[in-house]
């Protein structure tokens, strides 16, 4: 049999605990994948952990062998919490399988530019409003994104939209499970008075709220994703919409744990809310860090756009600088830098490495 990834050391049961912080985990494992390779192994408390360092790991194993590691950590907390429709922590069977051939058939890569109509129209009016008040750029993007409505067709009134409210408060009940997908949260989750458990009524509360109080509101009107198939239970296929599109809408309107916005969040508006971040924030703040790239991208777009109109999505093709800060954006704050666990589903033989079945893997971007 081949060996095990190498890994940092072991002590007997705890494992690796000591080395693996509550928070800011992605960059523990960065400093190992540079130390041992690529792939590395270690286990904390009986939990077996594979950490992927590189794109090529990470697309040979959750991709390449979707088979053998399309399943999801449990998730114990999030289930207790009322999580359990959210597709990207199901673990792997019918129901993650039928949330997955919906949401592929609205939003893969060959169809999503249905949605481009929408989504100029609403950039357009967030450029008014930054041109306007740009002191206020946080509401604003965050307004602008979750305006946005690909989903339920409800759009937001404004930064204060109750239903915006809704998906940011159901994003904040995970921190009571570790920040972002946390590695460790699993274990490290306790169950005491005033404790993280003891928030559990609370988050039930606010998730059912996301994803019941906007299906209702259009349960007879139009919805994107209201697919119904002939001989299937009406029930069961209602539950898996609602689940989509709550899961898209959230997907949409707020986006997961980034530390560096979270810091910035915290010098503009005085109070940092992890829960209302997106990659724009992202883009803006790397601008305000690096004006010289900010000229360079400037300059490409007046050339390539000149000064009587402003761009679109047609013009992607002429900016490819622009483009590729764009995409320097998210690769250098990426908004969830551990993505989501897989769990391995079975043994596994990997580029001369032994996996071993029920790993926790971890592509860390």
């Amino acid at each position: 049999m081949s060996p095990l990834p190498p890994g940092p050391k072991r002590l007997p049961v705890i494992g690796s605990l000591l080395d693996m912080l509550p928070s800011y985990q992605w960059i523990t494992f960065d400093k190992w994948c540079k130390h041992y390779g690529d792939i590395v192994y270690t286990e904390v408390l009986g939990t077996k952990f594979v950490v992927l360092g590189s794109a090529k790991r990470t697309e040979g194993l959750l991709m390449g062998r979707s088979a053998i590691y399309s399943d999801r950590t449990p998730q114990t907390m999030m289930q207790l919490m009322g999580w359990d429709w959210n597709m990207a922590t199901q673990r792997y069977g019918p129901s993650w399988r039928a949330h997955r051939r919906i949401l592929a058939d609205h939003f893969s890569a060959n169809v999503v530019s249905k949605f481009n109509p929408m989504q100029t129209q609403h950039v357009l009016r967030l450029q008014k409003r930054l041109l306007e008040t740009p002191e206020e750029f946080l509401d604003h993007i965050r307004h602008g994104v979750s305006s946005i409505a690909v989903t339920y067709g409800i759009q937001a009134k404004d930064s204060k939209d109750p239903y915006v409210e809704t998906a940011e408060e159901t994003i904040s009940s995970l921190s009571h499970v570790g920040r972002g997908f946390s590695a460790s949260s699993e274990i490290c989750t306790t169950v005491v008075p005033g404790g993280r458990f003891s928030k559990k009524g609370w988050a039930l509360e606010v998730v059912a709220k996301v994803v019941n109080q906007p299906w209702q509101f259009v349960k007879d009107g139009f919805t994107s994703l209201k697919d119904y198939r002939e001989g299937d239970d009406r029930t069961e296929q209602e539950q898996i919409a609602k689940g989509c599109v709550a899961a898209a809408y959230i997907g949409t309107c707020t986006c997961f744990f980034s530390p560096r916005v979270s810091e910035i969040n915290e010098i503009v508006s005085g109070g940092g809310n992890d829960t209302i971040i997106s990659a724009v924030q992202t883009f803006v703040l790397a601008m305000a860090m690096y004006p010289d790239i900010q000229k360079k991208a400037q300059a490409e777009i007046d050339a390539v756009i000149g000064c009587n109109r402003l761009p679109d999505i047609g013009d992607l093709d002429y900016l490819s600088f622009t483009e590729t800060v764009v995409k320097e954006t998210l690769r250098w704050q990426p908004a969830i830098p551990m993505g989501v666990p897989h769990y391995s589903m079975q043994d596994d033989e990997y580029d001369d490495f032994f996996i071993p079945k029920g790993s926790m893997v971890i592509g860390n971007s």
